[in-house]
Formats: C-alpha cells, sequence, structure tokens
C-alpha cells in the first residue's frame, strides 16, 4: 500500500485495496473511456492520503472517474473517505485531485459487489525537487507520468527493471537521499516515467533470473496516461 511518504519513500507503492489496472491504444491517442455498458450500479469506495504526510487523511479532495460522460466525482471527507457509484463489471480509473498535488489515478477492476481503493496524490514541492535534483528534467504539463512500484518478499539486493510501451523521457527514481535517473528497482520502491505521451501504456516489470512478478490487478491489459496526472500501477514479485 503507498500511503505516505511520496516519491522520497523507499518503499513508495500503489495506494489501493484493490489494485492498479488500465486499458489499451497507441502513443498519442484518447486514453480509453470507461465502458458503456456497463452493469448495474455498485459502489466504488475508498480513501484519499496526503502522500507527503505519513498515513495523515486529504479531505477536500477531488475523486472522480476519468473520461466519464457524463462525470462521476465527489469530495473526499474530512476522513478522507469517498463513495462514489459507477456501473459493475468494468475497468475504471479513479483519479483524485487537489491544489497544490499532482493527481493521481489507478486502474481497478469493478466487480458485480463494487471495489475499493485508496489513493495518494504528490505533493507538488516533491516534484520541483525532483525538476532540480535531475538535470534536465522538466514536467511537461501537457504529457503524463507513470509510476511503477515494486513490493518483493525477495530477501537479497536484486534488481527489478520496469517496462512501458509508450514513449517517455529518462526514468527516475527517489528514496531519503534524494531523485536520480535509473533503469532498474532494487527490492522495494518506485520508478517514475516522466513525461509519457497521453493515450494508454502497457506496463511490464522483468525480474532476475529464478523470480516472477504479477501485476496486482490482472486482467488489464494497459494503462491510461493523461496529461500531468501520474498512473500508479503496482506489482508484487517473489
Amino acid at each position: 500500500m503507498r500511503i505516505g511518504s511520496g516519491w522520497f519513500a523507499a518503499g513508495a507503492c500503489c495506494a489501493l485495496a484493490i489494485g492498479c489496472g488500465s486499458s489499451s491504444k497507441s502513443n498519442g491517442a484518447d486514453a480509453t473511456p470507461p465502458t458503456p455498458d456497463a452493469g448495474p450500479p455498485v459502489a466504488l469506495t475508498g480513501h484519499v492520503y496526503d502522500n507527503g504526510g505519513g498515513t495523515a487523511p486529504l479531505a477536500g479532495a477531488t475523486v472522480s472517474i476519468a473520461g466519464a460522460t457524463p462525470a462521476i466525482t465527489t469530495t473526499s471527507g474530512a476522513d478522507g473517505s469517498y463513495t462514489l457509484t459507477v456501473g459493475s463489471n468494468q475497468t475504471l480509473f479513479v483519479r483524485a485531485a487537489k491544489s497544490s498535488y499532482l493527481a493521481e489515478q489507478i486502474g481497478v477492476v469493478v466487480g458485480p459487489s463494487g471495489a475499493s481503493v485508496d489513493l495518494a496524490p504528490i505533493p507538488m514541492s516533491e516534484v520541483t525537487a525532483a525538476e532540480a535534483a535531475i538535470a534536465g528534467l522538466t514536467f511537461d504539463q501537457s504529457k503524463g507520468e507513470v509510476e511503477v512500484v515494486l513490493t518483493t518478499t525477495v530477501a537479497e539486493a536484486e534488481d527489478f527493471t520496469p517496462m512501458i510501451s509508450a514513449d517517455h523521457d529518462p526514468q527516475f527514481g527517489c528514496d531519503a537521499g534524494g531523485c536520480k535517473e535509473q533503469q532498474t528497482i532494487t527490492d522495494l520502491g518506485a520508478l517514475i516515467f516522466p513525461n509519457t505521451v497521453v493515450g494508454d501504456t502497457s506496463v511490464s516489470v522483468t525480474p532476475p533470473a529464478s523470480h516472477a512478478c504479477t501485476v496486482d490487478i490482472p486482467g488489464i491489459s494497459a494503462y491510461r496516461v493523461d496529461a500531468y496526472v501520474l498512473t500508479a500501477v503496482q506489482f508484487e514479485c517473489t
């Protein structure tokens, strides 16, 4: 669960109770919208947390379904909780946004009984800190960010290699010492693919020999990328 330490946490991961997910198209195409012929209405619930403030709830965040027409939206309460009414039996991207934060979205497979997903937007102070730390990095507000998060039970320090299919600028990681360009994740952490072309992208992780990685939420073939929104995807590796 990715609650509360932003990009600078060694263990930053996708904030979700049900999962991370998405859908598929070529670079530059509009991201896949919600399914128009979804099943009966159900509840999509969860909490929004301040990803720069431990497990502190983030009240007053706008929580919405990306691409929904008409809009499906609500505001997180004092305890960070939210409830949205959505159609069942479809894949959706739920998004949390608030002033002074980089919005985060996570894909979720909504079953016949509904689903639950927690979100943790990134404070803009961490975005500007990453820009300051990495030479040549400037976040393009017409493009999106993809964060690949890894949790693992592997005891030894080994490198896992996340990859996405969409065009992007050099990926980077952050820890307590700051941010730097890197290609792999060792044991536990997150890799951010900045300035990813808007549309849909596939996401995968190549593990070292004798290990395997699976995405938290199966059944989603690609991930939605929207302008100046962080799409978070979590993998479990053993």
